[in-house]
């Protein structure tokens, strides 16, 4: 991982140096081998016809045993190599699962041309799921901030207003934390997954998307967003954008949360020692999503409330990108996710998607559409967790597991550092 000052590149700047390594690649991976079989051939062709009309000296059969010996070192051991380091510059992260890299490769550099629809999940996917809390629970990324939040209400007093029945900001710290645990499935209060995911988009009834955006760059100062990713999953995300892939993330958690973290993470993450990540198209400095009448707007849909006209959200859940045919009422999870995809994206975009990305059971509606429909789709399970992950592996699929991704281990011991030095902590051991 590199910090340093931030240059900017454009996308189409990252294209054209990209284009230099996608012709270093294929010559690699394709020319090099159809190079070395038609030298074969001539070899085997020279040699056929000098045993007709001549006959080879001592010497000349030396040379021609050193030729050949230096022809088999060099495809046995120079190509690969300088293969894997032109791998390792696209993607700089991936220190290990490298037969699957090369599967996942290979498959985007033969399906860019058709400049299919990618869609990934996020929490577990592309950024840990595991923040721990004050109280030692491991949480969402999303109900950490809201913790987090909770416990700065002086600071931030424009914070989740509909939750503050007083002046006592401890008890709506209180009110907070035990709503959280509910929607969480922390409590022993049980809880349905329409309740789940509608709760979880009216805790920010009442603020502007200023004032959310507000708390969250501020949480991500104590929990570095750079702490948490899962850099393997950018960069295969970074290369599809390149690529020219239609990328998009459907998540159960907010979109502004999952667009301000991508923010955060492409001022302050190197993909390489020169250029900074570019989520194109994921990262906006307000959220509208992409549509007929937004072309530039961000391609993330999520869980999240209607605004009033004054800008505020409201406790109505928005159920713009959950429509289907037989109406029923979906949220961003499981069926969900899959109507947005077949009823909201696809349509947009005037394609399908052939690449999708997933590590829970509220990804596999979706993912097995993608799957099953196509059988030039290729789907990651990122350490999947889902009791029905099991039927989506195949061929078609290329899990990758746990050990990959550094980020699962250490954000643990450094958010348990954050976790102990708030001030919250000490009020819950009093």
């Amino acid at each position: 991982m590199f910090f340093g000052q931030k240059r900017e590149f454009s996308q189409a700047q990252r294209v054209k140096v990209h284009k230099k390594n996608d012709k270093i690649n294929k010559f690699l991976t394709i020319d090099t081998g159809r190079f070395f079989l038609a030298l074969f051939g001539l070899r085997k062709l020279i040699r056929f016809y000098r045993k007709l009309f001549h006959k080879e000296t001592l010497e000349e059969i030396m040379i021609r045993k050193n030729v050949h010996f230096f022809l088999i070192f060099w495809m046995i051991f120079v190509c690969p190599n300088l293969q894997g380091s032109e791998l390792q510059c696209l993607y700089p992260h991936w220190n290990q699962e490298l037969i699957k890299l090369v599967q996942i490769n290979r498959w985007i550099e033969r399906n860019a041309p058709k400049h299919p629809i990618a869609v990934f999940d996020f929490d577990g996917t592309i950024n840990s799921e595991k923040y721990l809390s004050i109280k030692g629970t491991l949480r969402s990324g999303q109900s950490a901030w809201r913790i987090w939040t909770a416990q700065r209400l002086l600071q931030f007093p424009f914070a989740f207003p509909t939750f503050r029945v007083n002046e006592d900001s401890f008890e709506t710290e209180k009110n907070i934390i035990e709503m959280d645990e509910i929607v969480e499935r922390l409590s022993p209060v049980p809880i349905e997954d329409w309740m789940k995911f509608s709760e979880t988009s009216t805790f920010e009834e009442g603020m502007t998307e200023n004032e959310i955006r507000q708390t969250i760059q501020a949480f991500l100062v104590d929990y570095p967003p750079e702490k948490y990713a899962f850099y393997p999953m950018l960069d295969v995300l970074q290369r599809l954008l390149d690529k020219g892939f239609k990328v998009w993330i459907i998540t159960g958690s907010s979109p502004i949360y999952v667009s301000t973290v991508l923010g955060e993470i492409q001022k302050k993450s190197l993909i390489s020692n020169k250029e900074f990540y570019n989520f194109s198209g994921l990262v906006k400095e307000s959220y509208e999503p992409y549509s007929r009448e937004k072309p530039d707007g961000v391609k993330i849909i999520g869980n999240i409330s209607k605004r009033t006209p004054m800008g505020r959200f409201t406790r109505v859940y928005d159920r713009s990108f959950t429509k289907n045919p037989e109406n029923k009422f979906l949220i961003v999870n499981g069926e969900g996710k899959k109507a947005v995809l077949e009823n909201y994206i696809e349509p947009l975009e005037h394609t399908e998607a052939l690449f999708c990305a997933g590590n829970s059971d509220g990804d596999v509606a979706v993912m097995t559409k993608v799957l099953k429909r196509n059988s030039g789709a290729l789907g990651i399970l990122v350490n999947p967790t889902g009791k029905n992950f099991p039927k989506l592996e195949g061929p078609q699929t290329v899990v990758l597991p746990s050990t990959l991704f550094s980020a699962s281990k250490q954000c643990l011991n450094a958010s348990f550092e954050n976790a102990r030095q708030t001030t919250g902590l000490n009020r819950e051991k009093e």
